[in-house]
């Protein structure tokens, strides 16, 4: 079991578009954080993370992600989970 504190997260800057609160787990496979979208991200093409999978619960909104050629509508309520090194955007 592990507890990480809002007082420890690392708060960091994707780009204008996109920051995150990271509550660093140090695992190998999974970690934590806390992100706000506030349009495209990445600006253009794509990313992905190359260390672990994410799983992300849509606190507030609704958007598109985008893996391949396919797009996939989510909106508040929903759970995304991306695996390590799947692009996306």
């Amino acid at each position: 079991m592990k507890i990480v504190k809002r007082s420890e997260a690392t708060i960091y800057n994707n780009s204008d578009q996109c920051q995150a609160n990271i509550y660093s787990l140090n695992e190998k496979d999974i970690d934590s954080c806390l992100i706000k979208v506030s349009g495209r991200y990445p600006d253009s093409g794509s990313c992905y993370n190359d260390i672990c999978k994410e799983i992300c619960y849509i606190n507030e909104g609704f958007g598109t992600l985008g893996i391949d050629d396919q797009e996939y509508p989510f909106e508040t309520g929903d759970v995304l989970f991306i695996d390590a090194k799947e692009k996306y955007f």
